[in-house]
């Protein structure tokens, strides 16, 4: 249907509604008619409104049976608008693949290009190919002709051949009889060869008897050198071990003692120089003579450097030090004893029930014997003590660490016993450098 008669229809049909709303309205206002009791004159407006809201219904029903596109755009706008989007999407993807339908389009005339020109180019190579080949036909004809000649040439070289070879018959044959006589040189060569190897080798091992011979030579020297320079100073030291005596052996420990850095430093002053007073006092009651020129009487002598360190240590030190006096050489009756100071931080040894040195002892000796065995391992005890920096008497002993009791009854444990036992040094709690009676225990482990 055409629009203008669409048009004409939709006039019509909203001036007829419009003229029966009129007539419903005025015959309602005359009669002064009411709707739900509400007064004529809102009855009115209400039946006007209601036939305008009927000219559009009746409008869009009429429009919508006269026109499919009126129904589509009153009903499916939505959908025509998501179909719309999708056509303009598909559209672009449309376009997109055109764009590289049309990149690859040209790609392939550049390779066609590229291809047109490599044929191009195998054309002409061929054509080349072709002409070289015309003129190999041509040079074949003519060497074909050259190999005719060389053929007749070769066939007068073998028959120059054969009268050579006859030639070289005769040669062989004196080759022959020289080899034969090459053959008897080379094996006296060979001989002397082998010869001059066998005194090559007897040379070589002589030279290297003789070198082995010079250094065993020089080794002796060396030890007869040694030997005599020992000699000769055990017969000094037996001549001066005749006339003197020696009072203190190198690395002998003189005094351990403990000093407390934690005090005042006049207390520290004073405990260093009465540990040094008691050192004196040692080494002139074994015979120490006095230093000369000292107008203190002191028989002591110290490295500087080794005073200065030592004495570094106990001041920069917070707790306990152990301070040990030890002789670096022998010292002999008469003369100072030469004194090397060494320190060591007061730390902890043995722990609570180390054992410290063990002996096996044969129970079934006798009692002496077991009693010696028993006061070797005593003084292995306080070896380790001492290496360990313990403090210790004039004597070199750390104290009196096994009581006297303990000491008989371990020996009867072990003379009980009469058979191998092993006895251990224990110590009974733990045990620090500075102290000067530690507690250990023998025990018997049977």
């Amino acid at each position: 249907m055409s629009g203008t008669l669409l048009i004409a229809i939709l006039a019509v049909v909203g001036g007829l509604v419009a003229l029966a709303g009129d007539r419903i309205g005025m015959r309602v206002g005359r009669k002064r008619l009411t709707l739900f009791g509400i007064r004529p004159k809102y009855t009115s407006i209400i039946i006007t409104f209601l036939t305008g809201v009927l000219v559009v219904a009746l409008t869009v029903v009429t429009l919508s049976l006269l026109s499919e596109n009126v129904r589509i755009a009153l009903f499916r706008i939505e959908e025509l608008r998501s179909d719309l989007e999708q056509t303009a999407s598909a559209l672009e993807d449309t376009k997109q693949e055109l764009s590289d339908k049309m990149s690859e389009a040209d790609e392939l005339t550049a390779k066609v290009q590229s291809i047109g020109a490599q044929y191009a180019a195998l054309k002409s190579d061929y054509n080349g190919i072709m002409a070289e080949l015309s003129k190999a036909n041509t040079e074949k004809t003519v060497t074909a002709r050259q190999l005719g000649e060389l053929k007749q040439g070769l066939s007068d070289i073998q028959s120059k051949l054969s009268a050579t070879e006859g030639q070289l018959s005769a040669a062989s044959r004196q080759v022959q009889e020289s080899g034969l006589l090459l053959k008897e040189q080379q094996g006296e060569i060979t001989k002397l060869s082998d010869e001059r190897l066998n005194l090559e080798s007897n040379i070589s091992e002589l030279q290297e008897t003789r070198n082995s011979l010079n250094e065993e030579v020089a080794y002796l020297e060396e030890q007869l050198n040694q030997l005599i320079q020992t000699s000769m100073l055990l017969i000094e030291s037996k001549q001066a071990s005749m006339t003197m005596q020696v009072i203190f052996y190198a690395d002998q420990i003189i005094l351990g003692s403990a000093i407390d850095c934690s005090q005042p430093i006049e207390s520290v002053h004073q405990q260093i120089n009465d540990f040094l007073i008691n050192v004196n006092g040692i080494a002139k009651s074994k015979g120490a003579g006095e230093v000369a020129g000292r107008q203190d009487g002191s028989a002591l002598n110290f490295d500087e450097d080794n005073v200065l360190n030592a004495f570094q240590k106990v001041y920069s030190s917070k707790g306990k030090v152990i301070m040990r006096a030890v002789s670096p050489v022998n010292s002999w009756l008469g003369e100072p004893l030469w004194v090397s100071l060494h320190v060591f931080d007061d730390e902890l040894v043995f722990f609570k029930g180390q054992v410290i040195a063990s002996q096996t002892i044969d129970g079934s000796m006798s009692a002496d014997k077991v009693q010696f065995e028993i006061l070797r391992l005593i003084e292995e005890v306080n070896a380790i003590s001492l290496a360990k920096g313990m403090i210790s008497d004039e004597e070199g002993r750390i104290g009196t660490f096994i009581k006297a009791l303990q000491f008989t009854e371990t020996i009867i444990k072990v003379l009980e016993a009469g058979t191998k036992v092993r006895v251990d040094v224990v110590a009974e709690k733990d045990i620090f450098r500075s102290e000067s009676q530690p507690t250990m225990t023998l025990a018997v482990m049977y």
